[in-house]
């Protein structure tokens, strides 16, 4: 069986205090809807919130969640991540997903078709999310990495490719804390829809989600 976590920590350089800011008509925050989430999930599995401060344990209490609390300084770094991550080695199954709790148009639909497929494959030990894109990109050189008709400078038929979504990670625990790696070489890829990729990491992205919900 696979176990899923929400991570949570409110010291974000960027946006601090991002996952208890309001991001919709209801004046539900980010951390609500992840909890939320967790708890409506099809999918048989072991849910858990992975936090610190007293205000993301207050509200992941009111669902029916198991709570990891997390040490200080793991909700105060950036890396490696098995410091970051490390207190997930008490869950008891070995097939874990870390699931962005800042991604709230990601559907539940697609997160239990994401488990129920990592469930089931034998191909890859890890896997994350991606989406599509047509565009051409560059490198730090100048150089081009896509094909390109410079005839038409057109994106329409060009061929799809695909960028990570940052929605989840799927691992075994156990090779995480060994060698402190989610993701290894040749990994496996689950697809999310672009409009349900909307990460909030600025307040920017935040003014974007919430015109997107509706609010002024």
């Amino acid at each position: 069986m696979t176990s899923i976590f929400i991570p949570g920590r409110l010291e974000s350089e960027r946006l601090p205090y991002k996952l208890l800011l309001p991001v919709n008509k209801n004046e539900e925050s980010l951390w609500e809807i992840a909890c939320a989430k967790l708890e409506a999930l099809l999918t048989p599995k072991t849910r858990f919130a992975l936090c610190y401060d007293e205000p993301l344990i207050e509200i992941a209490s009111t669902f029916n969640i198991e709570i990891i609390k997390r040490s200080k300084e793991s909700a105060i770094i950036d890396e490696p991540l098995v410091d970051v991550f490390g207190d997930i080695d008490v869950i008891d199954d070995d097939k874990i997903v870390f699931l962005n709790p800042c991604m709230s148009k990601l559907k539940l639909k697609t997160i239990d078709s994401a488990i129920d497929w990592f469930d089931k494959e034998d191909k890859f030990k890890d896997a994350t999310s991606v989406t599509s894109f047509n565009n051409w990109v560059y490198d730090a050189f100048g150089n081009l990495l896509t094909p390109l008709d410079y005839t038409s400078l057109s994106t329409k038929d060009m061929p799809i490719m695909f960028k990570a979504a940052h929605c989840f990670h799927m691992f075994d625990k156990n090779t995480f804390l060994e060698d402190g790696q989610m993701l290894h070489e040749n990994h496996g890829m689950f697809f999310i829809p672009p409009e349900e990729c909307i990460d909030v990491d600025t307040q920017l992205d935040l003014k974007i989600l919430r015109a997107l919900n509706g609010c002024k």
